[in-house]
């Protein structure tokens, strides 16, 4: 029995790690800003000072009792409040408020950012843990760490630090490695429960992300079912029959999901009817260009970037880079795997510079700011890209190699600078001695 109790107190500790690592580097950042509770900073910046603060003063005087989520004079001339409430309020960590006045509304907005934020680190990390069937026993030193250091990178992401004013999209951030768990639960036939929770969790925590989350998991089912398919090839003559259950099995627990977040995503619906800001708008998809240089995203993966209409920032830290480089150069991943990540790879690309796809992961919405605000798909992607080199495929590098790693990324760097300036040579220094430093350890 005691024995039971240690083995379970260590993989409670192991799994804690990600989250604890995250939220002790946003306090150290906080702390050395002088944001609030801390100092007089605040991350409540453009629509989170505008709009969010009187949301968030509002969702606590419903927990005093002297507001109403279903009917609130608050809104000009009075209206229902569930529409709000389910696209800005109803993440679980607004329950926190409770515990602040209203003058401490900057401390609070804060302090769920940085439990947003660890909680990503934990659910990618419970994700890549489950994906790869890591294993937390003692002696398993070297994929335990790349497995937390991969869960912090995700969640100390550029998008994560850029959307901090857009604090409710980071509800989807942590809920799609749980949902894209759930897809591979899916395809390697396991029970339909868990993705269907995930999504109606997603939905119930922020519908907008939630719909983000719930389209791209239609792909990464795909991408799994690809990547499962060479495991299949002795059964051959089931494989059709095989993969036409998946997807059904697929489309069932979406439904569930969607059955779920019923209690409140219908009556926001329903709320939402005859608003136009909230209708369907297809004729956004008249424009089929390719918005901005492709290539931006390759300049764009640096420290300090971020994303602007016509180049998206992917950035999640030099591990990842190195990861996702040697995992089209290396002899120990074959070729068939390297198309599929390739083709998945062209695909999400599209997804940020062909309008078309850009429209429909803005939810079928021409949007004017807050450019890629679907952009940690991609993100999510290059994790698993490199998660999957580490796991399977790494060797050592020797020096030889590290110095060719390092002397090709800065050529790739200098020489995109050099035709259009991005990103500054302080950044450009700083990003050069952080793949350095990366390469030396896994040399």
């Amino acid at each position: 029995m005691q024995n039971l109790i240690k083995d379970k107190s260590k993989v409670v500790i192991f799994y804690a790690q990600g989250f604890f690592i995250t939220g002790i580097i946003m306090i150290l950042l906080l702390c050395i800003g002088g944001f609030a509770p801390f100092g007089n900073n605040s991350l409540v910046v453009h629509d989170a000072n505008y709009q969010y603060v009187d949301f968030f003063n509002y969702l606590l005087n419903v927990f005093k009792g002297q507001d109403n989520i279903t009917y609130s004079f608050s809104k000009m001339l009075g209206g229902t409040g569930i529409g709000l409430f389910s696209y800005y309020l109803s993440s679980p960590f607004n329950i926190f408020v409770i515990f602040f006045e209203k003058n401490q509304i900057h401390s609070f907005f804060d302090l769920i950012f940085v439990l947003k934020v660890a909680t990503a680190a934990l659910t990618c990390q419970i994700f890549l843990i489950h994906r790869f069937h890591i294993s937390i026993k003692k002696g398993n030193y070297w994929n335990q760490t790349i497995v937390i250091a991969l869960s912090v990178s995700y969640a100390l992401s550029q998008y994560n630090l850029e959307q901090v004013s857009n604090i409710m999209w980071l509800d989807g951030v942590y809920m799609l490695p749980l949902i894209l768990l759930g897809v591979y639960k899916i395809v390697k036939r396991e029970n339909k429960v868990f993705l269907a929770c995930m999504i109606g969790l997603s939905i119930l925590f922020n519908w907008y992300s939630a719909g983000i989350n719930c389209l791209f998991s239609i792909v990464w089912l795909f991408f799994e079912m690809a990547l499962s398919r060479e495991k299949r090839k002795a059964e051959k003559d089931k494989t059709k029959k095989a993969s036409f259950k998946i997807i059904i099995n697929y489309g069932i627990a979406m439904l569930w999901g969607i059955g779920i977040s019923a209690v409140l995503f219908l009556p926001s619906v329903l709320s939402m009817r005859g608003n136009d800001k909230s209708a369907l708008n297809f004729y956004i998809f008249k424009n089929i260009s390719l918005e901005g240089r492709i290539s931006s995203a390759i300049q764009r993966y640096a420290l300090g970037s971020n994303s602007i209409y016509g180049g998206v920032s992917l950035f999640a830290g030099s591990l990842v880079l190195i990861g996702l480089i040697r995992i089209f150069a290396t002899k120990r991943i074959n070729h068939k795997k390297k198309v599929i990540f390739g083709g998945f790879g062209a695909f999400l690309i599209l997804c940020f510079y062909w309008r078309p796809l850009m429209n429909v992961y803005s939810l079928f919405k021409g949007v004017g700011s807050y450019w890629y605000r679907y952009s940690y798909i991609g993100i999510i992607f290059i994790i698993f890209l490199a998660a999957y080199y580490y796991f399977r495929a790494y060797t050592q590098l020797n020096v030889s190699l590290a110095v060719k790693i390092l002397a090709l990324y800065i050529a790739v760097q200098v020489g995109l600078n050099f035709v259009s300036r991005i990103i500054s040579v302080k950044m450009m220094i700083a990003g050069f001695s952080c793949m350095a430093v990366i390469l030396a350890v896994l040399s």
